[in-house]
């Protein structure tokens, strides 16, 4: 979560652990996404080991949720889309440059039809193509906003350190090319797409901001808690960024189709649209990124009290009751993000509408 210059932060925040240089393998080009070697695999049904794949995406990095958050705060806001919306959003999804792969993959079943399940895959493409150099369409800097937070300081008024690159700046472009009739069609799915992941992403608090102290000099801080390491009881060293990650769904799980449709109803019932009904009236990207910033202080970093080191082998063990305790922070924000990427849909499209709405 650098907020220095490009070069700092591609090479200090956001580099897939797949990579060669980062001791993982290859990313498979049948699915193109992250994987680890499994040498006694159990085989698994093509499309509950394709989510069971896709899952590894957050592993060892900076994917805001993990992937089957991301896909669960899509699923739900499929749900919450107008006929008429949800039938836009599919005729665009078709135009997207993976989507003949993604129907591919798909087999029938009783939790997620086609077209969900195509939304659900588009929520997680712009952290797919961050394994492919030079991508056209990835935005490095478009997964976050670096709001520099130091430890018993006032905030002040919270500033990005990069206003023309950001995720912020990103919803703008989203916003821009889904309404401009110029847009191709190949283009418009892409930058759907975006705008399904920046959903997820900027309700992540540890996408919104970095600590910053004599440990973590600016700009970059602690990359979004990327370098603050932590131990969970006798495992190897973590980070925080990384426990945020998998708290809505760990990512060493196997996710199924029946799986994330049930994790969807469970965040659903816990948080229905009538018990956040104030939090979805706030439509502004730029207040839900205020919100995942106090929620990163008060929450994650518990005020500047919880402890952790720049050190990896000096990692002190987490609080017993930590992932508990942010468990139900980070499902009432995937709850958030799913009704509130429902609303900027209902509210940005048709492309064809007479007038531009705020992109508030």
């Amino acid at each position: 979560m650098g907020c220095g210059s490009d070069h700092v932060q591609k090479s200090s925040r956001f580099t897939p652990w797949f990579r060669p240089h980062s001791g993982g393998e290859p990313v498979p080009a049948s699915y193109q996404t992250g994987n680890r070697k499994h040498s006694n695999m159990k085989i698994l049904p093509p499309l509950t080991l394709l989510l069971s794949l896709v899952c590894f995406l957050g592993t060892n990095q900076v994917y805001a949720w993990n992937a089957p958050g991301h896909m669960v705060t899509a699923i739900i806001a499929y749900r919450h889309l107008k006929p008429q919306t949800r039938s836009q959003v599919d005729a665009i999804l078709v135009n997207h440059p993976d989507y003949t792969e993604w129907v591919k993959a798909y087999e029938v079943n009783d939790s997620l039809t086609r077209e969900a399940y195509v939304f659900a895959r588009a929520s997680v493409w712009p952290d797919v193509i961050r394994a492919q150099k030079n991508h056209p369409y990835d935005h490095f800097n478009w997964h976050f906003v670096d709001y520099p937070y130091t430890p018993r300081k006032p905030a002040g008024k919270l500033i990005s350190p990069l206003p023309q690159d950001d995720i912020l700046f990103a919803f703008e472009t989203c916003h821009h090319k889904l309404r401009d009739p110029q847009t191709s069609p190949a283009e418009q799915a892409v930058y759907l797409s975006w705008l399904l992941h920046i959903c997820g992403d900027i309700h992540q608090p540890l996408h919104c901001l970095t600590m910053v102290n004599a440990n973590y000099p600016p700009p970059n801080g602690d990359l979004g808690g990327n370098t603050f390491f932590v131990r969970i009881k006798q495992e190897e060293p973590t980070n925080l960024h990384r426990i945020w990650d998998g708290a809505v769904e760990p990512s060493n799980q196997t996710i199924s189709p029946e799986r994330l449709k049930n994790l969807a109803d469970t965040i659903e019932k816990q948080f229905p649209p009538a018990r956040t009904k104030t939090a979805r009236a706030v439509t502004d990207p730029r207040a839900w990124s205020a919100e995942s910033y106090q929620l990163g202080v008060a929450r994650a970093y518990r005020n500047g009290k919880l402890k952790g080191s720049h050190l990896k082998e000096q990692a002190p063990p987490l609080p017993v009751n930590y992932r508990a305790a942010i468990r139900k922070t980070a499902t009432r924000r995937a709850a958030l993000a799913g009704y509130r990427m429902a609303g900027k849909l209902e509210s940005w499209l048709p492309v064809a509408a007479a007038s531009s709405p705020s992109i508030k």
